[in-house]
């Protein structure tokens, strides 16, 4: 667990990132901002936050991170388990350097290749 000192910049840092991203964000107000918010690096950063400020370590978020940090050297295995743990196609393929359309084509040749060893 944090100390109270941590625990009140945890609180102060939160407080200063919605007053400077998340109350002019076009999605502040939205009715399920958890859905529309999915992939953004402002929520993100508030979940790595929330879990310091309750005292847990946020593993497979930390294992997709170090993926996605791998960038262009990333493996077809570890896209593919990016994508089935709910990491946004569009935040892979920023990571990966692509356009979100030619990253979007690459998946279904890879899933139609994973298809084809199954079926083979």
């Amino acid at each position: 667990m944090p100390t109270r000192k941590e625990r009140v910049a945890i609180v102060s840092e939160i407080n200063d990132i919605i007053d400077e991203h998340c109350h002019h964000c076009e999605h502040h107000y939205a009715q399920d901002y958890t859905a529309v918010c999915v992939g953004c690096p402002v929520l993100d950063r508030l979940k790595e936050l929330g879990a310091k400020l309750s005292g847990r370590v946020d593993k497979k978020g930390l294992e997709l991170k170090a993926i996605l940090s791998k960038g262009e050297d990333m493996k077809v295995s570890e896209i593919v388990y990016l994508i089935e743990n709910g990491v946004p196609k569009r935040q892979i393929s920023k990571a990966l350097g692509m356009y979100p359309a030619t990253f979007n084509t690459m998946v279904l040749r890879i899933y139609k290749g994973l298809k084809g060893e199954v079926a083979g």
